[in-house]
This record gives C-alpha cells, structure tokens and sequence, in this order.
C-alpha cells in the first residue's frame, strides 16, 4: 500500500475480545486475500479493514465476529457482482490484467469463511469502491478451571485518571481521525477532534474564551511526516509557554 501511495488503516473496538478460539491460519489467509485485493484495485485513497463483534451466544461461549474491507478503488459492476465468487472468475479490468491471478482467491475464501459458519457479502460500485463484509463464528478460550478466560482483554484507563484527562486529536485523514477519537471515547476520556490546524486552534482558544476544560493531551497524526511537525510547530508558536503541562503524542505513519 506504502508503494502505491494508498492509505491502509484497520480498527478493532474495544469491546472485541483480544483472545478468541478458532483457526488462525485460515482467517489471516481470508485476509490477505481480501485486503490484498483491496490495494491491488486501488490506486489513490485508502483501503479500510474493521472488526466488530456481531452477536456473543452466551449459552454456547461463541462470539460471531464481523469483519468489513473497504476501498477506494475501482469498484465492481453488478453484472459482474453475480460470479464474482465463483472459481477462476476476475474481474475485467486493466489492474486484472497487470496484476493477474487464478481468479481463485474469492471463491476459496467463501470456503474457508463457510468453515467458520460465516457468510461474505460484496458492495461495490463502479468508480466507488468496494466493501466486502463476512462474519466468523469463534470459541471462547477456558482456563484451567474451564471457565472463561479473558485474562489479557483489552485493559482501559482507570476511570479516576480519564476523568481528568481532556484530549485534542488532529488529523486531516478523515478515517485516522475517527479511528482515535473513537477509541478515547470508548475509553472515557472527553475528546475533541479536528481535521484542520485552524479548527486545533479555534479549540485551544476555546479554553479561555468559553472557559472550557484545559486540553492536556495533543494527538497528532498525519500521514506524511513533514505536515506533523509542520502542525507541531505551529500549535507550539501559538501556545507559547502555555504548553507546559501538555502531552503531545506525534503519530506519523511507517
């Protein structure tokens, strides 16, 4: 993806157990395939993989996980939505053909997701993109006492530190900035985010003009390094002695 220039993001909410029982093998192989599809047909904009939980069956100790892979691509039409699972299918387009394949991957991955009693459905359209979206069926792990173990979940901010704690997340990629205000949210923790350096400033006056809480986490994430420090640089100018006390995270992408 970094080769082509296309952004690659992926989320997992919290509320999804860290540690489930299944095949791992087969579920990356569906993956890869399904991501790597995604870059391939995409030549600008980004490819977005998610992972929700769907349903947990409590009288059985199985979690049905949803997975979702998006693109910006060059999206399917619905004539050829109809095959598009079946064997040694590809679609007709010039990314095909550069990048040619056995046209088997779609159809083995339906086979390794009806084997997790999952289903695979596709939305695309042409010049839009594409989401395919399937569903697993996973067990939950046993301690020694066979009773659940979710020992090494996902561990949140206790509450009497978040409480305290005021966050401003900048980032012009839309997707980037969903991904974290969502999980501070989940987290307890008052965000506010912004997609453009004049919004972060508009909310860092706000602490005076309107009395808001102090803002003392600044997260700033773009995908190209320079237009971070660049953002740095200027909320730091505007701040001027102010920013003691603040945390600044800096994310840049690899």
């Amino acid at each position: 993806a970094a080769d082509k220039g296309v952004d690659l993001f992926s989320f997992i909410p919290i509320n999804v157990p860290t540690f489930l029982v299944g095949d791992p093998g087969k579920l990356q192989q569906i993956l890869v395939n399904l991501i790597g599809n995604a870059i391939k047909f995409t030549t600008e904009g980004q490819v977005y993989a998610e992972c929700n939980l769907k349903f947990h069956n409590q009288k059985e100790n199985t979690y049905v996980l949803q997975f979702s892979i998006s693109d910006t691509g060059l999206g399917i039409s619905e004539k050829e939505q109809e095959y598009l699972f079946a064997p040694f299918y590809q679609v007709d387009s010039s990314a095909t053909r550069k990048n040619e394949g056995t046209g088997l991957g779609l159809a083995i991955c339906r086979e390794l997701i009806n084997l997790f009693k999952g289903e695979i459905t596709v939305h695309s359209k042409e010049n839009y993109g594409t989401t395919f979206k399937f569903t697993v069926t996973l067990g939950a792990p046993l301690n020694s006492n066979n009773n659940l173990d979710f020992s090494t979940e996902f561990v949140t901010i206790p509450p009497e530190k978040s409480r305290n704690m005021r966050c401003l997340v900048v980032s012009s990629a839309e997707t980037a900035l969903y991904i974290l205000t969502d999980y501070l949210s989940q987290s307890k923790i008052d965000n506010v985010g912004c997609s453009t350096l004049e919004q972060a400033i508009s909310v860092l006056d706000s602490e005076k003009t309107l009395g808001e809480r102090r803002i003392n986490y600044i997260v700033i994430f773009c995908v190209k390094h320079e237009q971070t420090n660049a953002i740095l640089k200027e909320i730091h100018n505007h701040l001027k002695s102010d920013i003691v006390n603040r945390n600044i995270i800096l994310i840049t992408s690899p």
